[in-house]
C-alpha cells in the first residue's frame, strides 16, 4: 500500500471503512447466533477465535520483524512494510526472527510469564492465565504494560482501546470503573483489522471481532456491575 504514492491515503480510508463494516457484520452474526439459541455454533465460533488469537499473535510477530528488517513506513497512523527496500536477506531474517518473536509472544499470551516474573503461581492462576483470552499487544490481563510491552498496537482496538485502558489500570488511584466504561466506548468506535490468519478459519467474524464480542459485555456490564456492588477497586 505505501508505495502507491497519492493513492495510499485513499486506500487507507477504504481499508478503515471495510474493517468497520466487517466488524459490524461480524458482531451481528455473533449476536444473531446468541439470540437464535445457536449456542453450539456460537461456542465453536468463539473457540476458533480463541485458538486463532495465538496464530494471529505469531503473525503479528512476523510482520513486526519484517518491518524492522526490511523497513517500514507509516500511513494514517498504521505501520506497513516498505517493500521498496526489499532484499531476500532482510526478508528471510525478518521471517526467522519474526517467527521466534511471535512464538514467544504466543507463549506469554498462554502463560502470562512476563507479568510478575519469578512469582510462583498456583495451578488455578495458571489455568486462569491459559483460559482468559488475549489479543494483540495490549488486550488481556498479563499482556501489555504489566508485561513490559512498548510496541504499537496491531490495530485500532489494540492501540486505541486496550492500550489506554491498560495505562489507566496501572495508574495508582485511577478509578477502574471509569476505565472500564472508557474501554467500552472505545471498543464501540474502533475496529480490528482483517488479518492473514483470519483466512485460516474461512468466512465469518474475524478473530478481533470475536474478541470484541466477549469484551463488550464484560467491560460494559459485568465488571462495572461488580464494581458498583462491591465498591471501586
Amino acid at each position: 500500500v505505501p508505495f502507491l504514492g497519492p493513492l495510499a491515503k485513499a486506500i487507507q480510508l477504504a481499508l478503515k471503512i471495510y474493517n468497520g463494516i466487517a466488524d459490524v457484520v461480524g458482531q451481528m452474526q455473533l449476536y444473531g447466533m446468541l439470540l437464535q439459541g445457536k449456542f453450539k455454533q456460537l461456542g465453536m465460533a468463539l473457540l476458533s477465535g480463541f485458538v486463532g488469537s495465538f496464530i494471529a499473535t505469531i503473525e503479528n510477530g512476523i510482520l513486526g520483524e519484517l518491518q524492522n528488517y526490511i523497513g517500514k513506513v507509516t500511513v494514517g497512523g498504521q505501520d506497513y512494510i516498505d517493500w521498496r527496500k526489499f532484499t531476500f536477506k532482510d526478508f528471510f531474517n525478518g521471517m526467522w526472527h519474526g517467527l521466534k518473536t511471535g512464538l514467544k509472544d504466543a507463549a506469554n499470551q498462554l502463560l502470562r510469564y512476563r507479568h510478575d516474573p519469578g512469582k510462583k503461581k498456583t495451578f488455578w492462576e495458571k489455568l486462569k492465565n491459559a483460559l482468559v483470552p488475549g489479543y494483540g499487544h495490549w488486550c488481556g490481563p498479563g499482556i501489555g504494560q504489566g508485561a513490559g510491552e512498548t510496541r504499537t498496537g496491531i490495530n485500532g482496538v489494540d492501540e486505541n482501546a486496550c492500550r489506554p485502558h491498560d495505562g489507566r489500570y496501572n495508574t495508582p488511584g485511577y478509578n477502574r470503573l471509569a476505565a472500564d466504561f472508557e474501554l467500552f466506548g472505545n471498543l464501540l468506535t474502533h475496529f480490528p483489522g482483517i488479518q492473514i490468519s483470519d483466512l485460516a478459519f474461512g468466512s465469518g467474524p474475524s478473530i478481533g471481532s470475536k474478541y470484541k464480542f466477549g469484551a463488550l459485555p464484560l467491560f460494559g456490564v459485568i465488571l462495572p456491575g461488580f464494581r458498583f456492588i462491591t465498591g471501586p477497586h
